[in-house]
């Protein structure tokens, strides 16, 4: 049985007199494919309407046509692989100008709108094919981008807090100081933010529940 040095080398010599006929530069390329990329939802339900929220973020699902011919993985996960890679997002005010973006391996992504003041802005959510290998966009046969684009109808969000729970808990320390009256009349100051901690300890002093609730909302 040859070696496998010399079957290497008798394989590299045949190669060599028949004009190079196993050069792997005879290989087709892949024909080109017509991707179709559709905005399919948001938020979990359909695709005319957008609900924006008060913490920025807005979920879009998108479907991929024709099916199996394109491989979703992370930038840099798809080796050599031309049909691989991953889905970019973005959310567009109506000059182009992008307010929020990310990149995803599914066909759900979700945008984080770091400024919600802009809200009004917001005119168009975009979804296009980038290739794993070199994160650029993929082409479909004659020469446009595999994306796809929506313009739903965008609801503001309404009545939304500043500083989140930051609000309740003043709420909280002012109870605690209502919960140590229950005791021992406490200081007009107690019922304020900076006496939160002095006003629970009111309330223990009372020996009431009211004032141990007030500290567990502080």
């Amino acid at each position: 049985m040859l070696k496998l040095s010399h079957r290497l080398f008798l394989a590299t010599l045949g190669c060599g007199l028949f004009g190079g006929a196993c050069s792997g530069d005879d290989v087709a390329p892949l024909e080109p494919v017509d991707y179709e990329v559709t905005i399919a939802g948001f938020n979990g339900r359909d695709a005319d309407t957008a609900d924006l929220r008060c913490d920025g973020t807005l979920s879009v699902a998108v479907t991929i046509a024709p099916t199996d011919t394109f491989t979703l993985r992370p930038a840099n996960a798809c080796g050599a692989a031309p049909r691989c890679g991953y889905v970019h997002f973005e959310g567009l005010t109506e000059s182009g100008e992008v307010l929020a973006s990310v990149d995803s391996a599914t066909v759900q992504g979700v945008l984080v709108f770091s400024d919600t003041s802009r809200y009004p802005e917001l005119a168009t959510i975009r979804a296009s094919l980038r290739h794993g290998t070199d994160q650029t966009p993929v082409l479909n046969a004659d020469g446009t981008e595999a994306a796809g684009e929506a313009q739903p109808m965008f609801t503001l969000p309404q009545a939304c807090e500043d500083g989140g729970e930051g609000g309740s808990g003043a709420g909280g320390a002012a109870a605690g100081g209502a919960g140590g009256s229950a005791g021992e009349p406490a200081e007009p100051e107690l019922g304020g933010a900076g006496g939160a901690a002095a006003g629970a300890a009111q309330g223990g002093a009372g020996g009431e529940n009211p004032g141990g609730a007030g500290a567990g909302g502080a």
